[in-house]
């Protein structure tokens, strides 16, 4: 069973498909704790856990930084990006187009990279 559908078990992590940042602070459980294994557990846990957090940070702070990128969808909704399939990765339904969007530059750095050249 892969991650995603170990952590969307309702009986253990009530409303799994609503954002609660809260849900992680308040009212956790001993089953909440046993059950939340991102990167797996004992001899085969993922030996790369220190640096996909470290890049998570990274890539979280470059892309909502004060005049980062402007994110647009694009023929894309939630059913596009949500698992439905659990092979050894999770996958979206069969006939989804995948996930499209437009990324633009913000006035404050179109205007610095106008600076430079």
């Amino acid at each position: 069973m892969s991650a995603y559908f170990q952590h969307s078990d309702a009986r253990i992590f009530p409303q799994p498909t609503e954002f609660i940042p809260e849900r992680g602070l308040e009212d956790v459980t001993e089953e909440m704790k046993n059950n939340y294994v991102p990167f797996s557990r004992g001899s085969r846990y993922c030996l790369g856990m220190n640096l996909s957090y470290c890049e998570l940070s990274h890539v979280l702070a470059a892309l909502f930084r004060p005049g980062g990128p402007d994110f647009d969808l694009y023929k894309t909704d939630e059913s596009d990006v949500r698992p439905v399939h659990d092979f050894p990765f999770s996958l979206p339904k069969l006939e989804s187009g995948g996930c499209e969007g437009d990324i633009s530059l913000s006035r404050a750095v179109t205007k610095l990279l106008s600076l430079r050249y």
